[in-house]
């Protein structure tokens, strides 16, 4: 049995197989949009393991011969010792988002502007990088942060190195909240809460910078929710919305997202879709 069907037994979902021996996170059989999985293998030998089937590693040997209790000692320990650096890496990029949202400044920003938010001020670097804060949605704790700039042909987006990204959201709206609506890029979600505000609704909108981590956060929401998805040519977005098994919305134009709409025709569209997946969302209750 090759490396990767004995990984798909094991509940594992390889999709690109790297044998250079080293930690390589996947998605698994259970979670297939997640990087719940984990894999290592150097042509030979490799071990996988699920952290949604309780994490237990399941040893993999190409030859007759057995692992020996040393071998899988020594692999844990690396195992142990790359996972101890990414948890490093991670707090080295929350400690570097944090002294970057220090030296900004509250102004307005050429990014927002062009998508309809002229008068909304953002976290503004001294180089012109509008920054959006991206925190864990329960802790509210800092993990990075989207940077934001144009370079001189269009508008680049990326995330702050080394950052933990999954998981990671903008909070949008005011403390006390009866409903939650997930989104994906902050444009977007700055129009949804003109949506919201318009409509005099107490709601919170976590904006989830991608489709991946949107259904991964939905799954850590409580709350009533409903999700706005991307019209993508692709369908990207909508798969992701279906995925997470709550009542959405979605642009009528293919290539639009909400921020789109509402700068094509204005909020009131957009503030009746919102209500029909309320609806929908309360008549599961």
């Amino acid at each position: 049995m090759r490396f990767v069907e004995f990984a798909r037994v094991c509940g594992i979902d390889i999709r690109r197989l790297r044998d250079d021996g080293k930690i390589h996170r996947c998605p698994t059989l259970e979670h297939p949009r997640s990087d719940n999985g984990a894999y290592a293998f150097d042509g030979k030998r490799g071990w996988c393991m699920a952290w949604d089937a309780g994490g237990e590693t399941h040893w993999y040997g190409a030859d007759p011969k057995e692992w020996t209790p040393e071998e899988r000692a020594a692999w844990k320990d690396r195992q142990r010792a790359e996972y101890q650096a990414k948890l490093a890496g991670y707090a080295n990029a929350a400690r570097r988002a944090e002294e970057l949202i220090g030296r900004c400044t509250m102004q307005e920003h050429g990014y927002l502007r062009l998508k309809g938010h002229g008068k909304t001020r953002g976290l503004v670097t001294g180089d012109d990088v509008l920054v959006v804060p991206m925190r864990n949605p329960r802790t509210a704790r800092l993990q990075g942060a989207q940077l934001i700039s144009y370079d001189g042909e269009q508008w680049v987006k990326k995330m702050l190195y080394g950052m933990k990204s999954k998981g990671a959201v903008m909070r949008l709206g005011p403390l006390r909240t009866t409903l939650t609506i997930l989104c994906e890029g902050f444009a977007t979600g700055l129009s949804i809460e003109a949506a919201v505000h318009q409509m005099r609704l107490r709601a919170e909108i976590l904006v989830c910078f991608s489709d991946s981590n949107m259904v991964h956060v939905a799954e850590t929401v409580n709350s009533p929710a409903i999700v706005a998805a991307d019209n993508d040519a692709s369908g990207a977005g909508e798969r992701a919305a279906v995925a997470t098994h709550r009542p959405y919305f979605m642009a009528p134009t293919v290539g639009w997202d909400a921020n789109d709409w509402h700068q094509a025709e204005g909020l009131v569209p957009m503030c009746a879709a919102i209500m029909r997946a309320r609806s929908e969302m309360e008549a599961k209750v």
